[in-house]
């Protein structure tokens, strides 16, 4: 089955929305207008052992943008600005990176990483809890040097493959509130649709940054959680071969 990303754009809106299409019109009926019971085969995702380590990124933009910032399949010299979208977080970790260096637009790694926040890979690659930049002043504005983030692992509606979405320090508390109202429902966040947004924050310098959103859509039907079920063992595997080789991300993602 062939598929390739649509971007529809209102013409009244800036706004795009990416849409996945079948070039097969016979095929059709195989994904809903909007849903997951596509048949995301085992062929497709056993590819994900050759992907070492990395996804296609959604990435959030810095300065309080609140474009969501999607690859573009077509032209990976561009990306496709998306006010929201709605997808299923199959997996998510906490990750802590530390670069010795401001950004000045070189793509580097960083020095040191941590995928558990208790021991870091690189330069200091010690405890976190020990490191002397685990703490608040060893970075600018009175914050840490080394930076809290979570890494999610997502699967858009009609999408046949997941990305990664880097949710910055500045995001975390929002995720975590969404996550504890969730468990107060007795509702576990693989099981539904999420709604993804930004808004436009000020700190208390008055320096703005974009600030993530959650929402619940709606509970995954049947049908479709058994499509996601398998999804998350491959994924939380993928996730965990990833960190056990070292994978790292660029400080593209720096900031926020």
């Amino acid at each position: 089955m062939s598929t390739n990303i649509e971007v529809n754009k209102d013409k009244t809106s800036k706004n795009s929305e990416i849409v996945l299409k079948n070039k097969d019109a016979s095929e059709n009926s195989a994904i809903k207008k909007s849903g997951f019971t596509a048949n995301i085969s085992d062929e497709i995702l056993e590819e994900l052992v050759n992907l070492n380590g990395k996804l296609e990124k959604i990435k959030i933009p810095a300065g309080g943008g609140t474009s969501f910032e999607f690859p573009n399949f077509e032209n990976a010299d561009e990306t496709i600005p998306v006010k929201e979208f709605s997808a299923v977080i199959l997996y998510h970790h906490p990750i802590s990176i530390y670069y010795a260096q401001d950004y000045d637009g070189t793509v580097v790694s960083p020095d040191c990483i941590s995928f558990d926040e208790t021991i870091g890979i690189g330069n200091p690659g010690e405890l976190c809890k020990n490191c002397s930049f685990n703490i608040f002043g060893s970075g600018k504005n009175g914050g840490k040097a080394c930076k809290a983030k979570i890494q999610l692992y997502i699967l858009c509606e009609n999408a046949l493959f997941p990305m990664s979405i880097l949710l910055p320090t500045s995001s975390i508390k929002s995720f975590q509130n969404y996550i504890r109202r969730l468990l107060y429902q007795g509702k576990k966040l693989n099981s539904l649709i999420t709604k993804f947004s930004l808004k436009r924050v000020l700190n208390k310098k008055g320096t703005p940054y974009a600030q993530s959103c959650f929402s619940a859509i709606r509970e995954l039907e049947p049908a479709e959680f058994d499509v996601i079920k398998k999804l998350i063992e491959k994924i939380k595997n993928f996730a965990e071969e990833a960190k056990k080789n070292g994978v790292q991300v660029s400080n593209e993602t720096k900031g926020n």
